[in-house]
């Protein structure tokens, strides 16, 4: 049953968890969510499963604005200059583009860039060592 559940509906659902109904047979009959019949078995009263019902979409709320912090916004921006661009007479407007990633993810690249300039540097090593040694 999509939309609120009402003092008729808790009520009757209620009744039926009281002579024995499994939270499942309850849900089917009622249809209503399993997480919704035990929410309702879980209240003494009416009001306290709207004030239940109240304080899980506060957490929820708070839950995804939490999220939604750790979701940073950053900024990439092209490290290596462009070289002069002959753009077509038609265009006459630049659009800047920002990117928002996440901060584990920008973290992630910078470690992957680090690794990668470590990696360069062995091999510029190498690749001049061994031109010095042919060179003898």
């Amino acid at each position: 049953m999509k939309g609120k559940v009402t003092q008729q509906i808790f009520s009757a659902v209620k009744i039926l968890l009281e002579n024995g109904a499994t939270i499942a047979e309850a849900a089917k009959f009622m249809k209503l969510s399993e997480v919704t019949v035990r929410a309702i078995r879980n209240s003494e009263s009416f009001t306290e499963y709207n004030n239940i019902l109240a304080a899980n979409r506060k957490a929820y709320a708070k839950k995804k604005a939490a999220e939604k912090k750790a979701e940073t916004v950053t900024t990439v921006t092209p490290v290596t200059p462009v070289t002069a661009v002959t753009l077509p007479k038609e265009v006459t407007q630049v659009k800047t583009v920002n990117v928002q990633i996440p901060w584990q993810l920008m973290q992630e690249m910078k470690r992957t860039n680090e690794l990668l300039t470590g990696i360069s540097n062995k091999l510029a090593f190498i690749v001049e060592e061994l031109t010095v040694e042919v060179k003898k």
